[in-house]
């Protein structure tokens, strides 16, 4: 009995997790034209930001997790704004699972 209680609080305390937990459902719905301060209150803070050399602006989420077993999860999701600071789309959007 100890073993496998040892065993499983390896396994469970093996866990990890990195980046921004955003909603990936809120950031495939976000309206365009809200400002990047909206979408920020709304997803969290980015994890990156790349300024373009038009004044535009890509902002990046990134959440991944793991455990001790080799299994894992990753999502991200790169939103342009405008030189105004509004949103203008998903530049690129993926999701990865790992078993």
């Amino acid at each position: 009995m100890r073993i496998a209680v040892f065993v499983a609080a390896i396994l469970l305390g093996g866990c990890v997790s990195v980046g921004t937990n955003y909603d990936p459902n809120v950031a495939m719905s976000l309206p365009v034209g809200m400002s990047e301060a909206e979408v920020i209150q709304r997803m969290g803070q980015p994890n990156n930001v790349t300024v373009l050399a038009d004044g535009t602006r890509n902002l990046l989420w990134l959440h991944s997790t793991g455990n001790a077993l080799g299994q894992g999860r990753a999502r991200s999701v790169i939103l342009h704004f405008d030189q105004q600071g509004r949103y203008t789309g998903v530049v690129s959007s993926t999701q990865t699972q790992i078993n």
